[in-house]
């Protein structure tokens, strides 16, 4: 979608913290005003903020619903609705490929919640039975493999408990001993290397990453009345793919309507052919820092008034911008939920 409109600043790729108890939706609302202080301190014309297969921080209640309410989010910051789909690349069209049980990320943008939520795989009743049955298939992984975890939270990081689980007992279980042996020094932390070496690896007897909680890149390709369908960052998925081929194969499973080129990670020859491929297969051209953070309870403004990445491609360090006219023509999240 070749488009020689102005630029504007934006960051349409900024992660939500988990909000399915009240500690994590205080600590989230707190990260959620640091952000906003950030995107008006950079002047951003539109900010995004995800969650991951999530849609309840816009719905009744929910964690942006209630800032908008309270008027905390400026009206000159056009807020649109979003949430990144982690999907199984399990697919017909894939089989055969080295795409093929792999995952892919897609962003949807602009949906009216109200809507979506008639959507099962981002209906949140649905997805909470869909992440139980996770915990316990991947606990059943764990006991056979002579790893007794314990309790595995659906509502927290799967993975995670089972990194946490074999740092406290690698003194006691020889077994956990021996996943550390073999996964030191390869990978930056434990739960990355059990991710790479296990769990996400399709060679893998524990391979686990068909969960019932991801769609098929089908299926999420099919919610076209959700919104617009923007693959992330193909250029940080050539880690695991190649580059632009990982984009063609996206498009071979079904429609994408756009494709995130500015990114915190791409270079400036990156952020160019993304753009020259987008204009190509006439895409929506997105940018987005996919900015995750912590912070500390009670926030500090004084302390930690700004989020260090978002609004920026760090590796540039230049600010993300889009087409005005694409931010235009997508809906605000306020003419949804507040007319």
């Amino acid at each position: 979608m070749k488009n020689e409109s102005n630029k504007v600043n934006v960051d349409m790729h900024i992660h939500i913290p988990n909000t399915r108890n009240d500690e994590e939706f205080l600590k989230a609302e707190q990260w959620l005003l640091r952000s906003i202080e950030t995107a008006k301190e950079r002047e951003l014309a539109a900010v995004s903020f995800v969650g991951r297969n999530d849609i309840t921080p816009y719905l009744d209640g929910g964690l942006v619903h209630k800032l908008v309410k309270q008027e905390k989010i400026p009206c000159g910051l056009k807020l649109i609705s979003g949430t990144e789909m982690m999907c199984n690349i399990s697919d017909a069209a894939a089989q055969g490929t080295h795409y093929s049980g792999k995952m892919s990320h897609i962003l949807l943008y602009g949906f009216d919640p109200d809507k979506a939520v008639n959507v099962p795989i981002l209906n949140p009743d649905e997805l909470k039975r869909k992440r139980e049955k996770d915990a316990n298939n991947i606990q059943s992984i764990c006991h056979n493999n002579g790893l007794f975890v314990p309790n595995i939270d659906p509502e927290k990081d799967l993975i995670a408990q089972v990194a946490t689980y074999i740092e406290n007992n690698k003194g006691t279980n020889r077994i956990c001993s021996d996943l550390l042996v073999e996964c030191a020094d390869k990978y930056p932390t434990l739960k990355t290397a059990l991710c790479r070496l296990f769990f996400e690896n399709p060679e893998s007897k524990e391979f686990f990453y068909m969960r019932e909680a991801f769609p098929t890149v089908k299926k999420c390709l099919e919610q076209g009345e959700c919104g617009k369908r923007v693959l992330a960052h193909p250029f940080y998925m050539e880690k695991a793919f190649t580059g632009i081929a990982y984009a063609d194969q996206v498009r071979e499973i079904g429609s994408i309507d756009g494709l995130e080129c500015d990114y915190r990670s791409n270079t400036c020859e990156e952020i160019e052919r993304s753009r020259e491929y987008a204009n190509k297969h006439d895409l929506l051209i997105t940018a987005g820092s996919d900015f995750h953070d912590k912070v500390a309870v009670p926030y500090d403004p004084a302390k930690d008034r700004l989020a260090p990445q978002i609004g920026l491609n760090s590796e540039t360090g230049r600010q993300l911008v889009m087409d005005e006219s694409t931010v235009n023509n997508l809906p605000d999240y306020r003419d949804f939920k507040c007319q």
